[in-house]
């Protein structure tokens, strides 16, 4: 009565993800024997098949949550045990009897948005049948997207980009005075919310919900629900360093003063479209080169918050 070999055929490997972070694989070992009588226990149990809750080898996040032994049909001694692997640890049929001590429940949707694009690459000039006109430059240029005179677009060029939302959910016995004054607010440093680590400025709090003062097993809490949004780019914007106005330096009754003054060209005419500016208020020169552009970065979300402070899981 003996178990002949164990071999995981890789036909049989299978994995998939989905947009809540759900992970799941698939092995199935060929187990075969020289005893008909051997049980599904036996073969189940077999020390070269994963145990329940071992690691999955390609991936340390999931665990083995079932193993399924079965006979291939037209043989007794040949076996085909799949072993399943996930990310999810389920509730607990029976929930903590505290409602305090029940654990933040996450959810994440992607969102799709729409975004003039400020910066690029520019790749290369082609005419109307499609041949190239200027080459594609050898190294990756990036800066503003303008055409091949200096002038931005007209209208701007949008891109689509989608971003997460977060949604976590949990029961809390009061209502958090601080909690208030984290609205609209960005995070102020690097945190690792589920696993997944978010740069400085990356998260906003979109919206924060309280149901209505809940009693059971005789202990009272609010229903509280927080919406995360997040920009991988960051809320901080970055926009071209351009206008129609220089800052200039004139001699008034003999002290120096500065002035904002329109641009002129070359004809000593004042200019009708926004031209580059070195970031001190000066335009560029003509000839400067696109990665020579300048870009003034503002956060126009001004409030910055510690997230740690909401307690979300880190893994």
């Amino acid at each position: 009565m003996t178990i002949l070999s164990v071999v995981e055929t890789w036909s049989g490997e299978t994995g998939s993800a989905d947009n809540t972070w759900l992970r799941t694989y698939t092995r199935v070992f060929r187990v075969i024997t020289d005893d008909p009588n051997h049980s599904v226990y036996d073969i189940g149990s077999h020390p070269t098949i994963p145990l329940l809750w071992s690691l999955h080898p390609d991936d340390l996040r999931t665990f083995c949550d079932k193993i399924t032994p079965k006979r291939i049909s037209g043989s007794r001694e040949v076996w085909d045990v799949t072993c399943t692997y996930t990310n999810k640890v389920e509730d607990d049929t029976e929930p903590d009897e505290n409602p305090l001590n029940r654990p933040w429940k996450l959810s994440w949707t992607s969102q799709l948005f729409t975004k003039v694009a400020e910066r690029g690459i520019k790749r290369e000039t082609i005419d109307a049948r499609g041949n190239t006109v200027v080459p594609a430059p050898g190294g990756a240029i990036l800066g503003p997207l303008i055409n091949s005179a200096g002038d931005q677009f007209d209208p701007p060029v949008e891109i689509e980009q989608s971003n997460w939302q977060l949604t976590a959910k949990k029961n809390i016995a009061t209502v958090p005075t601080w909690l208030m004054d984290y609205r609209d607010s960005l995070n102020h440093a690097a945190i690792t919310i589920a696993g997944i680590l978010f740069q400085r400025g990356e998260l906003r709090i979109n919206s924060m919900s309280i149901g209505p003062y809940t009693i059971e097993n005789k202990i009272g809490f609010y229903p509280f629900e927080i919406q995360i949004a997040q920009k991988s780019e960051t809320w901080i914007r970055e926009l071209l360093d351009q206008g129609t106005h220089e800052v200039k330096t004139l001699n008034v009754g003999g002290t120096p003063t500065q002035s904002r003054l329109r641009v002129v060209d070359k004809k000593g005419q004042h200019v009708t479209e926004p031209v580059r500016l070195d970031g001190l208020g000066h335009k560029l020169a003509d000839d400067a080169l696109m990665e020579e552009s300048i870009f003034i970065r503002y956060q126009v979300y001004l409030k910055e918050r510690d997230y740690s402070a909401l307690a979300l899981p880190t893994t």
